[in-house]
This record gives structure tokens, C-alpha cells and sequence, in this order.
């Protein structure tokens, strides 16, 4: 049967390690956004490759090694890689910032023993120890696992949920058909039955890896928990013209809240009257008398809100991209840059267009709500 299993074993090594290099790539693409929840798809990535490592060596040990003593090496190595995997996971969700998700001292709980068994599983020259420990350890595993997701997934955006959820599935399908396939399991089914779980098993290796590559693809950022509770309203300036073309209310966007009043909603807040009396221009001249800087101000703080502030490139110059928060986030960061990166892509020739009038551009622009209803779900 090995011509059955080593093509099956070679195409889920192969997308395994291409979902392991595609989260790492991911990771590295938003390590400088600074926001720190998107670790979990390093941790992701990283349990895929070292899984996979452990996948590819017992494939080794099983169809290419005769030697007995080497064959223990390399099954003792294979547990270190998939006890490697899982307790680098954990060591992601034990950070500081995934407390609001998960009860971080419970995971540093479940780090200690992991850590143990996986010494004592290397060092012990006893099966019957070896297999009890992996049994112990796939229990707590289970456990802690699913309901480390289980918080995950409530708490996290819908978009990131169903992926996370997904990833979930897939890791279980994997895992599980790596485990039911395993030397030391496999000595426990009937002779007659050995043959055909190896069979069931390696097309359910290849099942679990394309539903984690399904829910990796296109994984959306994980910004901080309730980001959008913190933010309160986004609005777009022409400060050439110190017109407001569109805003946008982030504190009530479930009733979709649209303000395009210049009046109603200059008498809002003190920080607002700032801003629109006479454009972001003269509010950068009034700070840099303070703080004697003549580069381009990106965060005002007065009282207790925060107003971040981008401007257009290009011929798109003149516009000014401002959200107020509640409290600084880095997410707030990302949110904007995406705003504006969107917005310019969209509506550049509605903007510079000389033969649309002032309010025909707003009306146009209003189109915009459904690509921020998007982004925060």
C-alpha cells in the first residue's frame, strides 16, 4: 500500500507547509501595525509547520528506516516537533494582550505540565509511561483548546470568527487523523482494521489541511477586542474649501447615523469647533507654536478623546481623513490608513471632478458607507 499513501503524505506535506509559510508571510506584513492579537497567526503558522515536521519524519520513519535504534531517535524528535507546535500556541495566548479574550494565567497553568510530559516523553525508555503521558496530554490539550477557541470566537468580528472557527475544524480533523494513525495507537485496533484506518486517515489529513488553507486565505487583521466601541466619528475634508464632503458616526453605526450638517455638527464638542473653523491647516500652525515642529500634525489630543488625522496624496491633496477615538488604539492606525487607501481608489475622479457640484459629490460619496460597514463587522 505504500504506493497508495506516500503521494497522499507528500500533497498534505506540501499544502501543509505552504499554510505554515502563507501565515508566517501574513504575520510579518502586520508585525509593523503593532497589534499585538495578530500573533495567534504566527502561532497558526508556526503549528502547522512544526505539525507537518512531525508528519513528514514519522513518514520517514515508517516507509524509508529499518534501523531500530534510529527509528526511536526520530519518533522521539517527531514528538518534540508537534509538542513544540502546541506549546508555542500557547505561549501566544499567554501574552498580556490576549487576557481580554482568554484567562491568561490559565493558560500559563497549562503551559507547566505540557512542558513536562514533553521532557518526559524525550527522556523516558517506557512505553507504557510514553503512551499514558500522550494520552494525559492529548486530554488536557483537547480541553483547554477548544475552549481557548471557543473564546476566541465569541469575541472577535464575525468576518475573523467564521475563519477562526474554520481553522479550528481543520486543526481537529488533522490532528485527530494524525493521532488515530500513530504507531502507538495503531498496535491497539484489530490487525484486520489497521489497514483501513491508515486508508481513512491519510485523505482525512489532506481534508483537515484544506479547510485550515480555506479559513487562512485572505485572513482578515485581528484588531483589539471592541475596537469599535473606542471610536466615536470619521470625517473627510476638502481643507482647501474646509467643506466637509462625508462623515460617518463609528459610536451609532448600527442605526447608520450619516452627518453631512456642517452646523448640527460643529455645535457637537469644543474639538469639532477646532477642527472646522478654519481647516486642519490652521489647526498644525496654532499646535507647532507649542510644540515648535512644521511637519504635518497626525494625532490631536484634547480632553479625553484622541482626533487622528491623514492627508490625501497626490491630487487628492487637499483632503483630510479624521476619526475621533475615545482612547488611542494602533487599530485606530490601521483603520485609517485603510480608509483613506480605499477612499482615494474609489472616489479620486469624483473628487477632482470640476463639473460636479459640492452636494452631487456627497450624495456620490454616501456609497462609501458600505465598504465601512464591511470593515467593522
Amino acid at each position: 500500500m505504500r504506493e497508495y499513501y506516500l503521494p497522499f503524505l507528500y500533497v498534505a506535506l506540501f499544502i501543509g507547509y505552504e499554510i505554515s509559510f502563507y501565515l508566517i508571510y501574513q504575520y510579518n506584513k502586520l508585525k509593523k501595525k503593532k497589534i499585538p492579537l495578530n500573533k495567534i497567526i504566527l502561532a497558526y503558522g508556526l503549528l502547522s509547520g512544526l505539525g507537518m515536521s512531525g508528519v513528514f519524519l514519522r513518514t520517514i520513519i515508517t516507509y524509508y528506516i529499518e534501523d531500530v535504534i534510529l527509528k526511536a531517535k526520530f519518533n522521539k524528535f517527531s514528538h518534540v516537533l508537534v509538542a513544540l507546535g502546541i506549546i508555542v500556541f500557547l505561549f501566544t495566548l499567554s501574552i498580556k494582550s490576549f487576557n481580554e479574550i482568554v484567562n491568561v494565567l490559565l493558560t500559563r497553568i497549562v503551559i507547566i505540565p505540557a512542558i513536562i510530559i514533553s521532557i518526559i516523553i524525550v527522556l523516558t525508555n517506557s512505553k507504557d509511561i510514553e503512551f499514558f503521558l500522550i494520552i494525559i496530554s492529548i486530554i488536557i490539550g483537547s480541553i483547554y483548546l477548544t475552549y481557548a477557541h471557543y473564546k476566541i470566537i465569541k469575541k472577535i468580528p464575525i468576518k475573523a470568527k467564521k475563519r477562526i472557527f474554520l481553522v479550528f475544524i481543520g486543526f481537529t480533523i488533522l490532528l485527530s487523523s494524525i493521532i488515530f494513525r500513530a504507531e502507538e495507537f495503531l498496535k491497539f485496533y484489530p490487525e484486520d482494521l489497521q489497514e483501513e484506518i491508515e486508508i481513512i486517515t491519510i485523505p482525512l489529513i489532506l481534508l483537515g489541511l484544506l479547510i485550515v488553507l480555506f479559513g487562512t486565505y485572505r485572513f482578515p487583521i485581528l484588531l483589539e477586542i471592541d475596537w469599535q466601541d473606542k471610536f466615536i466619528e470619521l470625517f473627510i475634508i476638502d481643507s482647501k474649501s474646509n467643506e466637509i464632503l462625508y462623515s460617518y458616526n463609528l459610536s451609532n453605526e448600527k442605526n447608520n447615523n450619516m452627518k453631512n450638517n456642517k452646523e448640527e455638527y460643529l455645535s457637537k464638542s469644543p474639538e469639532k469647533q477646532i477642527i472646522f473653523s478654519k481647516g486642519i491647516s490652521d489647526i498644525e500652525i496654532f499646535i507647532s507654536n507649542f510644540v515648535n515642529k512644521k511637519e504635518s500634525i497626525n494625532k490631536i489630543s484634547h480632553g479625553n478623546q484622541v482626533i487622528f488625522i491623514r492627508h490625501g496624496d497626490n491630487s487628492l491633496h487637499n483632503l483630510l481623513l479624521c476619526v475621533t477615538a475615545r482612547e488611542e488604539l494602533n487599530s485606530l492606525n490601521y483603520f485609517l490608513n485603510s480608509i483613506k487607501k480605499q477612499f482615494q481608489k474609489s472616489f479620486e475622479k469624483i473628487i477632482v471632478n470640476r463639473d460636479l457640484s459640492l452636494e452631487e459629490k456627497k450624495r456620490i460619496l454616501l456609497g462609501f458607507n458600505t465598504y465601512i460597514k464591511n470593515f467593522l463587522e
